[in-house]
């Protein structure tokens, strides 16, 4: 079906062209790819018909590239690889402001901070934002024989395939780095999957779910966090007009899938803890991509114009001013329903932020009762579509009763989320930090060469870090 024979203007984009950007959650493409009439038009889709065509336009989209890319085939083993020395090809969104990014970002620091001589290839996407100053571009003649491609199978055909096709034609060998958040990968998962030699994961959780459904080796790589915790912002600069009340803070990105994220079970949270009317307290909600808010954003803009304790701040600002919000609140609280790692986690427990957060999925390797406030939950399955989890998914659903009396025992005592804030910091430098990442990168890519000599691939003037 073509949008022209729904709206003149359009310029040769298809209704299929449209699904699988509104699948990705992509807002770059749709000012320029679509009239706003036709946008509105596709956002009335019922779920029940959006999820199987899309799921359907991103399998055949990634058996499409798999089969590009595996036509091309790898260099012959056989053959003496002029390649350089021990290092590493990483491509991913480097430059970029979202979750991704911040880990690629992460698998970098951990390569520097060992020594790893490492090229970077920024992938980008037209209209998102940058993160940093990062960037990176690879000659496929100065290409390592390891590469690891930092993005999910979802977007594996969007991203400059003729960039992606060339390394991995020049790789020896080729390593996904993976995140997902449920116990079921999607079909098209498994199918990308045959591009790998090995997909690495950022927590035991993702490890035991990998490891459930592909025939592949699964290795866990930590992230480590960056928020420069030395350096104290002084509280007011951002919410200063909140100086005398306990900030509460919650974020949410819409192209996360707002029930995952499951801010309204902190909305809730709140109104239950804390009486109308009691105006010691504040909770901030810190949302981006609104554009992809529907219904979702439409409650929670209702929810704040009727307690003007709710405070919402859109868009996307810069990581210095994302850090300084983080820490001029005086809690986090993440009431998720299942995470892929939990990097907002992470980051306001390196600040010495007191964290409030299910007890529940990869968050689990650096949360526990004694450096968070883990909340108990109940696993339940989810009862229609949410893209690009399926019906019949099982996720957490988090007691809200006991996180409203967590936070109503930290507003008013807020030296015990104090005490447990210094234990979560001194959990996260001393056990995600660069150097960890790092030697957990090291150790396995030292096994990949050995394993490349014994089966005859010489790489000139490899040497082990």
């Amino acid at each position: 079906m073509s949008l022209r024979s729904l709206a003149p203007g359009i310029r040769g984009a298809t209704l299929v062209d449209f699904l699988h950007a509104r699948y990705l959650g992509l807002q770059l493409n749709l000012s320029d790819l679509l009239h706003m009439n036709i946008k509105n038009l596709a956002r009335r889709i019922p779920e029940s018909i959006l999820f199987p065509l899309t799921a359907y336009i991103q399998t055949r989209r990634v058996n499409r590239a798999v089969h590009m890319l595996t036509e091309v085939g790898k260099p012959d083993l056989g053959i003496v690889q002029d390649q350089n020395r021990f290092g590493v090809n990483v491509l991913g969104f480097i430059s970029r402001s979202f979750g991704l990014g911040e880990a690629v970002r992460s698998t970098i620091r951990g390569l520097n901070a060992a020594r790893i001589p490492v090229n970077t290839v920024d992938i980008r996407i037209d209209g998102q934002r940058k993160a940093t100053t990062w960037t990176g571009r690879l000659n496929v003649s100065d290409c390592h024989p390891v590469s690891i491609y930092h993005f999910n199978p979802d977007v594996i055909n969007n991203l400059g395939l003729e960039i992606v096709s060339s390394i991995y034609r020049s790789s020896t060998y080729n390593i996904a780095f993976w995140f997902w958040e449920t116990q079921v990968l999607p079909k098209h998962w498994l199918k990308a999957s045959e591009l790998f030699d090995e997909i690495w994961v950022a927590s035991s959780f993702c490890k035991s779910v990998m490891e459930k459904h592909l025939g592949k080796p699964v290795f866990r790589i930590p992230l480590n966090v960056d928020t420069n915790p030395t350096l104290r912002s002084e509280r007011g600069s951002m919410i200063k007009a909140l100086r005398d009340k306990y900030v509460f803070l919650t974020m949410l990105d819409f192209n996360s899938r707002a029930e995952r994220k499951n801010t309204g079970g902190v909305l809730d949270a709140f109104e239950k803890a804390f009486k109308t009317g009691q105006n010691d307290v504040c909770l901030i909600i810190k949302i981006m991509n609104s554009v992809a808010g529907g219904s979702e954003l439409r409650s929670l803009l209702k929810k704040a114009s009727e307690d003007p304790r709710i405070i919402l701040i859109d868009g996307v600002i810069s990581r210095t001013d994302l850090i300084n919000l983080m820490r001029e609140s005086d809690c986090l609280v993440s009431l998720h329903r299942a995470e892929g790692f939990g990097l907002p986690i992470a980051e306001a427990m390196s600040l010495g932020i007191p964290v409030i957060a299910t007890g529940w999925s990869s968050n689990m390797d650096f949360m526990d009762s004694q450096n968070s406030f883990p909340v108990p939950y109940s696993l339940k399955r989810l009862s229609k579509n949410a893209r690009p989890y399926p019906k019949g998914t099982l996720w957490a659903e988090p007691d809200t009763d006991y996180a409203a009396r967590i936070m109503r025992t930290l507003a008013k005592y807020p030296e015990i989320g104090r005490i447990r804030g210094r234990l979560g910091q001194k959990t996260i430098l001393g056990k995600f930090n660069a150097r960890s990442t790092g030697k957990a990168i090291s150790e396995r890519l030292t096994a990949i060469y050995s394993d490349l000599s014994r089966i005859n691939v010489r790489v000139k003037g490899v040497q082990s870090p």
